[in-house]
């Protein structure tokens, strides 16, 4: 997401006096500005997404230097596709502009906002900001048409998957600051804790895994090639190993588990950093089964198996 911005140029009325009238009015400034919290004059302009997507800017102008002071200012919010909507204010020392433009999934993107403000200062009976201009911008594109693009298996039993999504806004550099990850959760898995699980031992060696297991790569992520797959950006490759095993190879009271995987996105500004779901849940399972003095490790997700045999094809984590 692109960071709100804004820039603006300072100056005080205040500081006029000296220059146009000399000691006296110098002498009656004084003792209207130490009546007064004294305020840097300035305008800004910024924008936000809000939680459903939609955008509202702002803009504003003080000149609170003195009380006196007047302040006008105009505003426009854009959309990436030419929506617009304006606003003008006038006010005291302070004036503020709020727009707002609704969520339409065809117009994702860089939303800018320009202000332009007026501050009159009475004293002097002059301008001292003319078309003063603020500007500040947000970005609500997010991923979106995530899918599995294939998947290979190799002779050590590992099984990888590639997936590739856009953006809504069709740009990808729109969601590098998103974050696209999976969320596997294990066996005794309790919603908003995060706990360990432990693989069956045997037949694994004791390997511990985070309960849920979340792993994220950036929005527009490029590293995607895995043997034979070769994703278009975005896109990630998603692997499924294995821990290493007992020796010799042995069975024990458990010998399979299911692990369940979704596909999450999250980005800082978009849906104000909810998570949202990709995929629904789809099964990781693993088991070791012996055949005489054979045994077999199989990882079976999404209609493909991979399998090696312990102690000869099997390779560890």
């Amino acid at each position: 997401m692109i960071a709100t911005q804004s820039k603006g140029r300072e100056k005080q009325c205040g500081g006029m006096f000296l220059r146009a009238f000399g000691l006296g009015a110098f002498a009656v400034a004084s003792a209207l500005l130490t009546a007064l919290p004294l305020r840097a004059d300035t305008s800004y302009s910024g924008a936000s997404v809000n939680s459903d997507d939609s955008v509202s800017s702002w803009g504003v102008t003080e000149a609170c230097s003195m009380a006196s002071h007047i302040t006008h200012m105009s505003s426009t919010l854009t959309s990436p596709k030419g929506r617009q909507a304006s606003g003008n204010a006038s006010g005291g020392c302070e004036t503020e502009v709020d727009l707002y433009l609704a969520f339409e999934s065809t117009d994702t993107g860089t939303y800018t906002v320009v202000s332009y403000s007026w501050a009159f200062c009475p004293v002097l009976g002059r301008w001292f900001w003319n078309g003063n201009e603020s500007e500040g911008s947000t970005n609500n594109a997010y991923p979106t048409n995530f899918t599995q693009g294939g998947s290979e298996i190799d002779a050590d039993g590992e099984l990888y998957f590639l997936y590739q999504w856009q953006s809504s806004s069709g740009n990808p550099a729109d969601i590098a600051s998103c974050s696209v990850g999976e969320f596997v959760t294990y066996p005794g898995y309790q919603p908003g804790q995060n706990n360990i699980y432990w693989w069956p031992s045997p037949p694994w060696q004791p390997t511990k895994t985070n309960n849920p297991t979340k792993d994220w790569v950036a929005g527009n992520n490029s590293s995607c090639k895995q043997g034979n797959l070769n994703g278009v950006a975005p896109c990630v490759i998603d692997n499924q190993r294995h821990s290493s095993f007992v020796s010799p190879p042995t069975l024990g009271s458990q010998n399979s588990f299911e692990a369940d995987q979704n596909w999450w996105y999250q980005c800082p500004e978009a849906w104000d950093g909810i998570t949202m779901d990709l995929t629904a849940s789809t099964a990781i399972d693993r088991s070791v089964t012996q055949s005489g003095s054979t045994y077999t490790h199989k990882v079976v997700k999404s209609g493909a198996t991979a399998s090696c045999t312990l102690g000869q094809t099997c390779s560890g984590l």
